[in-house]
């Protein structure tokens, strides 16, 4: 029995994580040698950024059923601007909360830390997150390095919720059979078209006509994209794609919704003079294949902004002492074996 103990205690001592793990958490083990898949341009390696320590990450973003309680408890807290009367839209309750501002989910985070006796919450950096997302290996998605999608037959087949999975949705659909251009820069302003004119998925899943810059009759551009922005976007729940998986046991880090990270992106990367903006992973419901890589890099948001499409996934952190509570009570259960 004493040995047990030692070994358990050599375990809390490199870690500082006890078991067992907040519910809903996954341990990822530290790696002092990581270093990002790509730079932020995409044209080279990516700089190292030790991870020198063991996180507990949550298996899933924020869900809106638990963005809930955090808003009910707090009365001058604002709502998403896609709930109504500060309740959630009906059948989103389990999809990943999104639309929040950065400092929403600094505050989401002090809530629930105030609430746990034994746990810190806070964002991921953007290490930390490629990590959880991609393993050693530094595969593209979090289950290899292929988005392993296809569309046959009007069938799409995916790991993640991602632009086509809205395009399927609605090529299928009996209801929705012409759409509206609502940009100003048309020509073809207020002018409508068939779906299958503006959008179309090829056999492996990529899909075209989603945008369109120089003449805006983008799917980005119809009025029906703009409804479901409205809406809080064309999201999923958050264990609707168990195949997407990562190493670590991880979901939805591939698509849904991106996560704001802790992480500060660099100014020489940004144009203007604002605030340094945080960088964002993951890619959304709107986003393409490539976007939603787990080695994408390249994406922030203002933090005083609540993006589209951009939700948040939580660390957690013994509290100071905890660690030590623990260890002396393995002590003494040990003491009390040997007597």
């Amino acid at each position: 029995m004493r040995s047990a103990a030692i070994f358990f205690l050599s375990l809390i001592s490199g870690a500082a994580l006890a078991s067992p793990l907040p519910k809903g958490f996954v341990l990822v083990p530290k790696n002092p040698d990581f270093a990002f898949a790509s730079s932020l341009d995409g044209k080279g390696k990516g700089e190292k950024s030790p991870i020198n320590s063991d996180y507990a990450i949550a298996k899933y973003p924020v869900t809106n059923s638990e963005y809930k309680r955090y808003i009910d408890s707090n009365p001058r807290a604002n709502p998403p601007k896609y709930w109504d009367n500060r309740e959630i839209p009906a059948g989103k309750d389990m999809h990943p909360v999104v639309c929040v501002s950065y400092g929403d989910a600094l505050d989401y985070c002090r809530w629930l830390s105030d609430k746990d006796s034994e746990w810190n919450y806070r964002l991921p950096t953007e290490a930390e997150w490629e990590y959880a997302a991609s393993g050693d290996g530094k595969t593209e998605y979090p289950w290899g390095n292929s988005p392993d999608t296809s569309f046959k037959k009007c069938i799409l087949k995916t790991k993640f919720n991602y632009c086509a999975v809205l395009c399927a949705y609605y090529l299928n659909s009996e209801n929705v059979r012409f759409l509206k251009f609502n940009n100003r820069k048309s020509k073809d302003f207020n002018k409508s078209e068939r779906i299958e004119k503006v959008i179309s998925i090829t056999s492996d899943g990529r899909v075209l006509g989603w945008s369109d810059y120089k003449k805006y009759r983008g799917f980005i551009n119809t009025n029906l994209f703009k409804q479901i922005i409205w809406e809080g976007g064309f999201t999923t729940p958050v264990d609707e794609y168990p195949e997407g998986i990562s190493k670590f046991g991880c979901m939805d880090m591939s698509g849904n919704s991106s996560d704001w990270t802790s992480s500060d992106m660099s100014l020489k990367s940004i144009s203007d003079g604002r605030s340094m903006p945080k960088v964002i992973r993951g890619g959304a419901w709107y986003s393409s294949q490539a976007a939603c890589s787990a080695t994408s890099r390249g994406e922030a948001r203002y933090p005083d902004l609540s993006p589209d499409g951009v939700g948040f996934r939580l660390v957690a952190e013994r509290k100071p002492g905890i660690g030590d509570k623990k260890e002396s009570q393995i002590l003494k259960d040990s003491k009390k074996n040997e007597q």
